[in-house]
């Protein structure tokens, strides 16, 4: 395991080079690379293989035309809730409660458009606080509480974390040499990698219709591969599970446990396959194709049929 070097900020990581932080890019585990680092580095990842699923073209674009994301309320409590569960001791010292107008209380109509307001949270930020809204706040606290009072296995992950948020780089030989990377937000004891969800709901079916819509099946496969790869040819724990702790987001702030099972694994493995190979001829030729471009014969979902049958037979 590495380290970004100290007395290195981000932001001048990021400018560094005019842009070439592929300095940065050796094969292993790192800790320390910002987010927004990561996702400046070369390498086939989950969302490459996504994009590709749709064209080569678009995931060109978006491989040239990166979203910079602004900071939104909901991107600042997906990560509180990360804190929250996988670093439940930080989460007082990263975060606190939104500044209440003095001398009122609270947060009335035109508050947080006020220099007093914005010079309160500059203040927090600066000192190494984000501030969450009191509704965020109170999902925060009652997620952590909930998960370290119910039990199970929930609870075993966020009592067993290691790390949080690494980089893992590999070269993947049997890929053709494919310059790959991924980012688990938790290594745990046990050779447990672990990935936080938040959903409107955790149950079974909503789960496995989220795991087929956003790949998460091939994102555990990717990730199980590179930890192999890195413990093989760089050394470190192997990690032989990996486990989704999803994570309700309106109150009671249920959760459940999900671990992929193998027909949907070996399902991974044959996209994987596919769509990394097609991104390494694509880049090796630097040609990106879209869709085709002649006539091309369409139907309607396989499900559709299925469900004309259902209704004739109702009849």
């Amino acid at each position: 395991m590495t380290d970004v070097p100290e007395g290195q900020a981000i932001d001048g990581l990021l400018d560094a080079a005019g842009g070439g932080w592929e300095f940065l890019w050796e094969a292993g585990w790192h800790r320390g690379i910002d987010e927004r680092l990561y996702h400046k580095l070369s390498g086939f990842t989950n969302s490459r293989a996504r994009d590709m699923r749709r064209t080569a073209a678009y995931c060109r674009w978006q491989m040239t035309h990166p979203d910079e994301e602004k900071p939104s309320a909901a991107k600042t409590l997906g990560s509180a809730i990360h804190c929250a569960v996988g670093e439940s001791e930080a989460f007082e010292s990263r975060y606190g409660p939104d500044p209440e107008k003095p001398g009122v209380g609270g947060h009335p109509q035109g508050w947080r458009n006020t220099k007093d307001y914005k010079g309160r949270v500059a203040e927090m930020r600066a000192a190494g606080r984000e501030p969450l809204r009191p509704d965020d706040l109170f999902a925060c606290m009652t997620i952590r509480d909930m998960i370290h009072a119910r039990g199970g296995v929930a609870r075993d992950i966020a009592t067993s974390v290691v790390e949080t948020e690494v980089t893992g780089l590999w070269v993947d030989g049997p890929w053709g040499e494919l310059r790959c990377r991924i980012r688990p937000d938790m290594l745990c004891k046990g050779g447990v990698m672990a990935d936080l969800k938040t959903a409107r709901s955790a149950s079974k079916d909503a789960w496995e219709r989220a795991t087929y819509d956003y790949g998460y099946h091939r994102q555990r496969e990717l990730y199980m591969r590179g930890g192999l790869a890195i413990h093989e040819h760089h050394g470190g724990d192997l990690y032989s599970h990996y486990l989704f702790l999803v994570i309700e987001n309106t109150p009671p702030f249920e959760a459940a446990v999900y671990e992929i099972e193998d027909s949907a694994v070996r399902m991974a493995e044959r996209e994987l396959e596919r769509l990394a190979t097609e991104y390494g001829a694509c880049c090796d030729a630097n040609v990106w194709p879209g869709y085709p471009l002649e006539i091309q014969w369409s139907s309607v979902p396989t499900y559709a049929y299925f469900r004309e049958e259902a209704e004739e037979d109702a009849d």
